[in-house]
């Protein structure tokens, strides 16, 4: 927005706001959300954001989407962003409640032979060296019949 000021006024790089007086740029700034329609309400957008990305975290994991997801629906209810500071905060947070939750659940859901078979997934053996998580994530060669039965 002082990018777009400076321009139009032609004014020179590294122009920017000044207010003799607190009260001039709190009105400014109560203009302004008034004119783009956008309600100032910190504790709501951080509610909707919080939301927003538990939601979204389900699915997604990088945080750059998960802000994505909490500012399109901060758009959409017509909040005041947050600074991205405080949405990276917000995003990393929960991503790992949420990541937390599922790896509790499926945990509880692994007997004591499948923690055994991850765990051995760990150890190194065999003539190449290798973890079993090594060779797991070796991937697949074309898809072939032959390949297939292997």
């Amino acid at each position: 927005m002082v990018e777009h000021v400076r321009g139009a006024l032609e004014l020179p790089e590294g122009t920017g706001p000044h207010y003799e007086s607190a009260n001039t740029a709190k009105l400014h700034r109560k203009l302004v959300r008034e004119r783009q329609g956008i309600s100032y309400d910190q504790e709501r957008a951080r509610q909707i954001a919080v939301e927003a990305i538990r939601r979204a975290a389900l699915v997604k994991n990088n945080p750059p989407d998960l802000i994505n997801v909490a500012l399109e629906e901060l758009v959409r209810a017509t909040c005041e962003l947050p600074a991205f500071r405080t949405l990276d905060e917000m995003a990393a947070r929960v991503r790992r409640e949420v990541n937390e939750d599922i790896f509790a659940t499926v945990r509880s859901r692994m007997t004591m032979e499948d923690r055994a078979r991850v765990q051995g997934l760990l150890e190194v053996g065999g003539l190449d060296r290798k973890s079993g998580l090594n060779r797991l994530k070796k991937p697949a060669k074309r898809p072939s019949w032959s390949h297939l039965k292997e």
